[in-house]
């Protein structure tokens, strides 16, 4: 019985951990776009659409809100994935109550996809027609890219 509670919460620690920091793909990174393309980083985005000095402004104001929103998503997550954590590792586990943080867990995490949403569509709100057309180009090209790790 204690071998299956064992390899019960170990596996739930794998799949509650296993998806990474909420925060794995920043979508204020300047180093290079990532595989969800550049949207949200100014320079890149001036680069490959010629956008003004003003649109660069108007962008980076729109990254500092949801950066700041981003911040207060990770402040709820962290302290709900430490209590996970000392859940997982009581005597006896209480699943529901390990089922009920994942899920305060996880609505977090959508909040945060959809904050990226609302983000990307508030940026492409102030581009050119001109503009958004070749972003949904790069898109297509970027989603026909191999994916995974070793590009």
């Amino acid at each position: 019985m204690r071998k299956v509670l064992i390899l019960l919460v170990t596996l739930i620690l794998v799949i509650a951990f296993s998806g990474g920091d909420v925060f794995a793909n920043k979508p204020f990174k300047k180093e290079r776009p990532t595989r969800h393309g550049f949207i949200g980083n100014p320079e890149v985005m001036k680069e490959k659409l010629g956008l003004s000095d003003e649109q660069i402004d108007t962008i980076s104001e729109i990254n500092l809100a949801y950066k700041k929103r981003y911040l207060e998503c990770s402040e709820k997550i962290a302290p709900k994935k430490t209590r996970l954590r000392r859940m997982l590792l009581e005597e006896n586990v209480d699943l529901q109550g390990v089922r009920s943080l994942l899920k305060e867990i996880s609505d977090l995490r959508l909040e945060v996809i959809m904050l990226r949403i609302k983000q990307r569509l508030d940026i492409e709100k102030i581009l050119t027609p001109s503009q958004r057309t070749r972003i949904k180009a790069s898109k297509r090209e970027m989603s026909r890219r191999p994916q995974g790790k070793f590009k």
